[in-house]
């Protein structure tokens, strides 16, 4: 049987149509998939500078980090050549609320130069390693909960700007990425069949060196 020829316009017409809704459903989908990952990923190329500072620090002091023991400030501010403020900010961070990502009052109030003050810094260090330390282990990482070693998936608190969806980890090789906690709010990889806590002893992490920003 023959289909009328404007019937069949419509229905040519009629799927088009329902192909181009799907693609536009699919798009934006995939485009607040990817909106929601720039924050992170833009947080992680600064996470990576720091990484780089910190480096360029150990070659200078017989490839030894920066040590500190009360908070994370206290060692990103002895890096040899101070990063731009906005490194240190990540927009939505509870550990940094007033300040955004290129806020220009935290470079001005700092007359210029890295002050890293109470407020002023998201990033959790891992004190007392060197550049011969083992490449995996953890060194820069998102500022923990108020428990360090653990994030939590309430936004308006410390250690929850990704809402526990991931974390953004730089280790001593300069590999990095962002990770995904696990129920409990840590961090676990692989090790000989199993899964073991990046932040822990038992991973070669010392615990006693994670230190959360002021």
């Amino acid at each position: 049987m023959k289909i009328d020829n404007v019937v069949a316009f419509r229905i040519t017409c009629v799927f088009a149509l329902m192909v181009g809704v799907a693609v536009v459903v699919i798009s934006l989908a995939n485009f607040d998939k990817i909106a929601a990952r720039s924050p992170r990923i833009r947080a992680l190329a600064h996470a990576k500078q720091v990484h780089l500072g910190l480096m360029e620090y150990a070659i200078d002091h017989d490839y030894t980090f920066p040590v500190a023991t009360s908070h994370s400030n206290a060692a990103f501010r002895q890096l040899s050549n101070p990063l731009r403020p906005g490194y240190y900010i990540v927009p939505g961070s509870a550990w940094c609320a007033e300040y955004s990502q290129d806020d220009k009052s935290l470079w001005q109030s700092s007359g210029g130069m890295q002050r890293l003050g109470p407020g002023e810094n998201h990033w959790a260090y891992a004190s007392g390693l060197t550049a011969g330390s083992k490449g995996n282990l953890p060194i820069v990482m998102d500022g923990f909960s108020e428990t360090i070693g653990v994030y939590v998936n309430d936004p308006d608190k410390r250690g929850g700007v990704w809402r526990q969806e991931a974390a953004v980890i730089v280790r001593v090789d300069g590999s990095s990425g962002l990770e995904k906690p696990g129920l409990d709010g840590r961090i676990y990889e692989m090790k000989s069949g199993w899964p073991v806590d990046i932040f822990s002893s038992d991973y070669g992490t010392d615990p006693s060196q994670l230190l959360n920003p002021w």
